[in-house]
């Protein structure tokens, strides 16, 4: 079966959406007086595609005349055309792209055997019949940048010629450290858009070659980058790093409903003291998790892990803030020793104090104290009536400024000092100048035994126990 050129005139006519062609196409006799110019398209924004058929115009008339705006031609061969003028197979008038199309034996006797072009020509991926003269140009051709050296030698130039940069529909995917990112802006030049829910987004139409890409999203650092774009290589994945967002907390801590002040809190390393009302306030912290470390001479030291974010910035600690549970009461009676250890080391220096308990001395130590009866004042007290001021050092103690105040008192005042040093330590806060003149029990590095004479003579010393 054949369709003739009458056919393809009335589906131009009819247009609505793309016409394919399911036949080849050949000019009738009856036809040959009417479409002498060829036939004329007169519509814009047209797809006519040859679906790899011929329209074959018998060496009696031009083929198509191309007189309106956006007119693509793909997939025909254009056979035996003819012109008493130019163009034999198409004349172009308007605006026309040629995509995959073959040229065979058309003839024009003034120039242009297989187009003429007077406005502008897109050709791409194109076959021609003759080595010379099949495109005559007075307007402007645009060829793809690899077909510029096969086509250009075929083109009677009196017009301009340029390349086709051909365009893409782009695609992209918004990634962020865990999840799809959705509305994310996408930009690149003047076309840009957002990501939906998966973080996809597509934008039309984009030039090949290199261009600059702007992805933003709240709460992620801003990407700005070039991207390649070709036909192969249509397809980004562009991975978003979070904006560390920060703020101010406050941690506040209370026993029983009551403020607790001048307990140590640490959040992320960095330390502060709580006031009056029980409030420590950090500035600038990240958001995210974090972990929080309370400690307080009167309560036993906690150790949580709180999630700082724009809702979240004030951080009750009520729990967990009980006595610690100690070997045995606390006894200030004359003769006493005085102990002063990390409240992390607690469980340590509790099997410590029982042992010279249980060999009949008398031990002060920070048990028993309830809130709101002057801790500070007590503790103060009962370190400068001691005899003997024993101070438990490990990394935790250093770091303890209640351990260190009462080091520099004890020392200040001339009071009697035993290290015992649970751990090898590096003194630092000034603990280094006052200590080392002070004769100390290295428990870390003794035999058990050892350890235990040590501190017996320390002991008898200084009139706790009598010399055996």
């Amino acid at each position: 079966m054949q369709l003739d050129f009458n056919h393809v005139l009335t589906r131009i006519s009819d247009y609505e959406k793309p016409i394919v062609l399911n036949h080849d196409v050949v000019l009738t006799r009856s036809e040959a007086h009417q479409f002498k110019k060829g036939i004329e398209i007169k519509r814009d924004n047209i797809v006519i595609d040859g679906n790899g058929h011929s329209i074959d115009a018998r060496g009696k008339n031009r083929i198509f005349n191309v007189l309106s705006k956006n007119v693509v031609i793909k997939n025909f061969t254009f056979k035996n055309g003819f012109s008493e003028k130019f163009g034999g197979a198409i004349r172009v008038a308007g605006e026309c792209k040629l995509i995959n199309c073959t040229f065979e034996n058309n003839r024009a006797k003034k120039g242009g055997n297989d187009i003429s072009n007077g406005s502008e020509l897109s050709i791409c991926h194109c076959n021609f019949s003759d080595a010379d003269g099949s495109i005559n140009n007075l307007g402007t051709i645009y060829l793809l940048k690899d077909e510029e050296h096969e086509i250009k030698p075929l083109i009677s130039n009196n017009g301009e010629i340029k390349r086709i940069i051909p365009k893409h529909d782009v695609s992209f995917l918004i990634n962020g450290d865990k999840d799809h990112i959705k509305g994310a802006l996408i930009r690149i030049g003047d076309k840009s858009g957002f990501s939906n829910d998966e973080g996809a987004c597509v934008l039309e139409g984009i030039e090949e070659g290199k261009h600059s890409l702007e992805v933003s999203a709240e709460h992620y650092i801003s990407f700005n980058g070039n991207i390649d774009v070709s036909e192969n290589n249509v397809l980004f994945d562009i991975q978003l790093e979070r904006l560390i967002q920060r703020h101010d907390i406050k941690i506040l801590v209370k026993h029983k409903g009551e403020p607790v002040s001048d307990a140590i809190v640490s959040v992320g390393g960095i330390k502060g003291s709580t006031d009056e009302n029980g409030e420590c306030i950090f500035d600038d912290v990240e958001e995210g998790e974090i972990s929080v470390k309370v400690n307080s001479n009167e309560y036993e030291n906690q150790k949580y892990t709180i999630t700082v974010s724009d809702n979240k910035t004030t951080f009750p600690i009520n729990l967990g803030f009980t006595h610690l549970i100690t070997p045995f009461p606390a006894s200030d009676e004359d003769p006493y020793i005085f102990a002063s250890y990390s409240h992390d080391d607690a469980n340590r220096v509790f099997l410590e104090l029982k042992r010279f308990h249980d060999c009949g001395l008398n031990i002060w130590y920070d048990e028993g104290i309830e809130s709101g009866l002057g801790w500070q004042g007590v503790v103060e007290s009962k370190l400068k009536a001691c005899t003997l001021f024993i101070a438990f050092i490990s990394a935790n103690a250093v770091e303890s400024i209640n351990v260190r105040r009462e080091i520099f008192l004890a020392i200040n005042k001339k009071i009697p000092v035993v290290p015992i040093y649970l751990e090898k330590t590096e003194l630092q806060y000034g603990l280094d100048l006052q200590l080392s003149p002070v004769q100390a029990i290295l428990k870390y590095a003794m035999t058990e035994e050892f350890y235990v004479e040590r501190c017996r003579r320390a002991f008898v010393m200084y009139g706790l126990m009598d010399e055996e």
